[in-house]
């Protein structure tokens, strides 16, 4: 068997009977395999029909490389088997999907997003604006001056605080609220008159019975400013003689230490009457109750 480097030569010889010229390639072709893979494979491609090969670029553009061959394995991807896709003529594994979590923050952003995280310079932010309670009116609970809208904040003993305000008589306090002299000056305070005094008192009045109770006592210009079933009466005080505030209506007996703080009064009498105060006139009498110009007391 011929083989087929003896092919060639035998080829190139009857060529060089004619054309003397092209011997050269004949000896390029031996030559060029002891030259080098590069030379042989230009050889390669010098001849034409020629299918073998060491890389794609050895090959016609419409093939590849495959097995040390110039060739196809496909052209499309029905040619390739299942799960393989055709790709430059060879039939390749499917690379994996990419999957995309939509919920994922987009780390990279686009140019909106971009624009749209700078700080927006015309909306300066929300500045938490302090609103200072509003100061509290006459009469209101408190616990510091500075609460009050008067500046004035009255506690006694284990009362709590009230906003108050100055005075100079009872008249200038609503209500039945009187004048209390605190310190150096006045101020209006709700009537105590009546409150057991170990709860404390407004003022420095106060009044006992027999039985050895002691309650506060406000002053007062007549009954209007007292409490509901007080008299406005002039009873003996550790300051004096003055008008205060007195608890009427109140069963006493003549012949018992008396409840009354004031005067213990019988209409017939008998040992039963009731508590009582002086008075001038009607006005120092609680609603419903008359002056007895005789006695001056308030009666029923």
């Amino acid at each position: 068997m011929i083989s087929r480097k003896s092919a060639l030569c035998l080829f190139f010889s009857a060529l060089l009977l004619s054309f003397p010229l092209l011997g050269c390639v004949a000896v390029n072709v031996e030559s060029s395999e002891e030259e080098g893979p590069d030379a042989a494979a230009a050889s390669v491609r010098a001849v034409p029909g020629d299918s073998f090969c060491a890389q794609d670029s050895d090959c016609l553009p419409d093939a590849v490389c495959i097995a040390g061959k110039c060739g196809r394995q496909c052209v499309q991807d029905a040619d390739c088997a299942q799960g393989l896709l055709c790709s430059g003529f060879r039939c390749v594994l499917d690379p994996e999907p990419v999957f995309v979590d939509a919920s994922a923050p987009d780390t990279l952003g686009s140019p909106k997003d971009s624009a749209s995280s700078e700080p927006d310079v015309g909306q300066p932010e929300p500045v938490d604006v302090f609103e200072p309670t509003p100061a509290l009116p006459y009469g209101s609970a408190c616990e510091a001056q500075e609460e009050c809208q008067s500046g004035l904040c009255l506690k006694a003993g284990d009362a709590p605080g009230i906003c108050t305000k100055n005075c100079t008589v009872p008249l200038d306090c609503p209500g039945t609220d009187t004048c209390y002299p605190v310190g150096s000056e006045s101020v209006c305070a709700p009537n105590d008159s009546g409150t057991p005094c170990s709860v404390g008192c407004y003022s420095a009045l106060s009044l006992n019975n027999e039985t050895g109770q002691c309650v506060c006592a406000a002053s007062c210009t007549d009954a209007n400013k007292c409490p509901a079933g007080f008299g406005c009466g002039l009873v003996a005080t550790p300051t004096g003689n003055q008008k205060v505030c007195v608890a009427v209506g109140v069963q006493c007996m003549a012949d018992q230490p008396s409840p009354c703080f004031d005067k213990c009064v019988s209409d017939d009498g008998g040992l039963s009457g009731y508590c009582t105060t002086s008075c001038q006139s009607a006005l120092d009498c609680p609603s419903g109750w008359l002056c007895d110009a005789t006695l001056s007391v308030c009666y029923q």
